[in-house]
């Protein structure tokens, strides 16, 4: 099990803040709804457990929306507290990589997302219908269809709800029921009456007339008028009767939506013979190909010379063929579109965590408001793509897959390039902060006085601390005097690489120690600071044809500094290394072998162990040059070295 304490204690930092924020959201969201309905659930008298079961009836879209949300929220949150700690260098320094540290959580997203969709596809819908059992109208608004009765959709600009009786006012009927046969009922007025016990209701319309059009005789339109009318719908007639009405695409299952799609598309299929059959009856040929022809180019490509009654006839076919064709057309690309938006929602969990683990790492910070603020960017980021891709899908500019998943991949590729680039080391990025940071304030300080460079610096004075006054303490030591430059000395190494072997594997070794700490520059220079291998680019600040060496004037100085401060403190050996730590830089001044200094420079976010770990690598591989390098110069000095004579007899 010790192998999987890491494991736990990610999952556990996750735990707290996912769920705290997953409360937040929900209380939200159910005030929110309870603001919006709560005069129209005090209206209609209902007891208060149909209230909470009303409540319920909307947990598929709180859900939905509340636990990808959480899910960024929590990563920011967790990852920003173990970045603020230095918990994630800590980790970095022992050999973990963020793409390790992941990997749980992202098992974790993947499982809530599963999750989430057995919920919003299955449970919820099961818990939408007993409610809508136990009472339909509870959902009838006035000016939206209802399509919660079987086979029935209906819509009135005006409810009144009592305990018993539902009133409608100005209603339609849509009698869905016979799949060729479309039925439209009108009245002025209507009651609706539930029956709980025998699972059914019945509807009473007064003045109004139906209209029925079946679509294998387009050619006759059937009208009738009357003062009542009444109907009763049956939920017994099987066993999942309200679990494959017509609801709103949002509220049907994936096998209800995919059985609509492939209903709807036989109709086009038959819709499109029935066009055939019809040209074929009359004598003509189709002015277009099928299905590709709006109902404009249909309409005007009639022949001239057709009498008025059959041209009128056709006319008449036509206009309803084409309405036709475009309702199921639009109801196939929206049932695409839930259908992929069922999946897209549930996957934003994985997608979040990609992009919240390292966006968390960068901000270092773990503090709710900061994690809610910016996951409330990203939420809103993703929900505009969502809400763009719905919309363009709707009017078929763009296909449902892409529509609905453009979101993810746009947020999912950018959460995977800063997860990569953080896991190759959060210090690659404040470079790029710095240097934008570092115009900015240029722009602004234009006239500000510029600081003069390290060797116009005044010496500073080093006095040495007071001695303590006890009849045993040393006299006073004399005042110490270091420069900031330390005085020229003639350079043990040339600045230009000679022709021997040694300086290539120099260079290759310097190489590495920049590829593995991801530094900016290293250098190895000589005492004074004069550059003898440089690898990587200075900073910007700095001029471009005396940068380096300012660089190592600077860090030799540093180092003459120090190694007087230590003399002071009774050190007779110098000093091995020196750390200078700043807002966007970290400097380190390595001693080798006495006469030169190596120079590392890296980010700010760069683990301080790491890097030290790694130049001492650095440092033994160029001791070993170095001796291989002075074996292989005294072995042709030995061999030039003459003979002793032999003295002959």
């Amino acid at each position: 099990m010790r192998k999987f304490i890491l494991t736990r204690y990610l999952l556990r930092e996750h735990t707290g803040p996912f769920c705290f924020s997953f409360a937040v959201l929900t209380f939200v969201f159910v005030l929110d709804l309870l603001f919006r309905q709560l005069n129209r659930l005090l209206s209609k008298g209902l007891p208060v457990t149909t209230i909470l079961e009303f409540f319920g009836c909307n947990l598929a879209w709180m859900m939905a929306t509340a636990v990808p949300m959480a899910v960024l929220t929590a990563t920011l949150m967790a990852f920003g507290r173990l970045a603020a700690d230095e918990e994630i260098t800590a980790l970095h320094a022992a050999g973990l990589s963020l793409r390790r540290l992941v990997a749980p959580v992202l098992a974790a997203a993947a499982a809530l997302a599963l999750m989430l969709f057995w919920f919003t596809d299955y449970r919820a819908r099961r818990l939408a219908t007993a409610i809508t059992l136990h009472k339909p109208a509870i959902r009838l608004e006035p000016g939206v269809w209802f399509g919660d009765l079987p086979n029935y959709r209906l819509l009135a600009t005006a409810v009144a709800e009592s305990l018993a009786v539902t009133k409608l006012t100005n209603l339609l009927v849509q009698d869905l029921s016979a799949p060729q046969v479309q039925r439209m009922i009108a009245a002025r007025a209507g009651l609706m009456q539930t029956d709980s016990a025998a699972r059914r209701v019945t509807l009473t319309l007064f003045d109004g007339e139906i209209q029925e059009i079946d679509f294998n005789e387009l050619e006759e339109l059937r009208r009738l008028s009357f003062i009542k009318h009444e109907f009763v719908i049956f939920w017994e007639d099987s066993t999942a009767g309200l679990l494959a009405t017509a609801r709103t695409d949002r509220e049907q299952t994936l096998a209800q939506m995919r059985q609509e799609v492939s209903a709807s598309e036989a109709a086009l299929a038959q819709l499109q013979q029935r066009l055939h059959a019809v040209f074929a009856g009359e004598g003509l040929e189709l002015p277009a190909p099928p299905g590709g022809a709006p109902r404009e180019t249909l309409l005007t490509a009639l022949p001239a010379d057709l009498p008025a009654e059959r041209r009128d006839r056709l006319r008449g076919f036509l206009q309803v063929w084409s309405s036709r064709q475009q309702e199921l057309q639009q109801r196939v690309h929206s049932l695409l579109v839930e259908i992929h938006k069922k999946y897209a929602f549930p996957a934003a969990c994985v997608v979040f965590v990609l992009i919240g683990a390292p966006l968390g790492v960068l901000a270092r910070q773990g503090g709710f408001a900061t994690s809610s603020g910016l996951s409330l960017i990203f939420f809103l980021i993703y929900w505009a793509c969502m809400i763009g891709g719905e919309r363009l899908a709707d009017r078929e500019r763009l296909p449902p897959l892409l529509a609905m998943w453009s979101a993810n991949l746009l947020l999912g590729g950018l959460g995977l390039a800063a997860l990569w680039q953080v896991g190759r080391g959060p210090w690659t990025v404040a470079p790029l902060v710095h240097g934008l940071r570092q115009k900015i304030s240029n722009l602004r300080a234009r006239r500000q006085w510029h600081r003069p460079q390290p060797a116009e610096l005044p010496a500073m004075p080093c006095p040495a601390p007071p001695a303590v006054a006890t009849s045993s303490s040393p006299p006073r030591q004399p005042e110490v005097t270091v420069p900031v430059t330390p005085p020229a000395q003639p350079a043990v190494l040339p600045q230009r690489s000679p022709s021997g072997s040694g300086w290539p594997e120099v260079r290759v070794v310097l190489q590495q120690l920049a590829h593995r700490t991801h530094a900016q520059v290293v250098m190895l220079c000589d005492q004074d600071g004069r550059p003898v291998v440089q690898v990587g680019n200075v900073p910007p600040e700095l001029p471009e044809s005396s940068g380096a060496a300012a660089l190592g004037r600077l860090a030799a100085s540093h180092m003459a500094a120090a190694a007087a401060l230590f003399r002071q403190l009774g050190e007779t050996q110098g000093v091995r290394s020196l750390l200078l730590e700043g807002w966007q830089h970290n400097s380190y001044v390595f001693s080798f072998a006495g006469r030169l200094i190596l120079i590392v420079i890296t980010g700010k976010q760069a683990a301080v162990g790491w890097v030290e770990l790694m130049a001492k690598q650095a440092l033994a591989s160029l001791r070993q040059i170095a001796l291989a390098a002075a074996a292989r110069k005294a072995r042709p000095a030995a061999a030039q070295r003459p003979a002793p004579a032999v003295m002959e007899t």
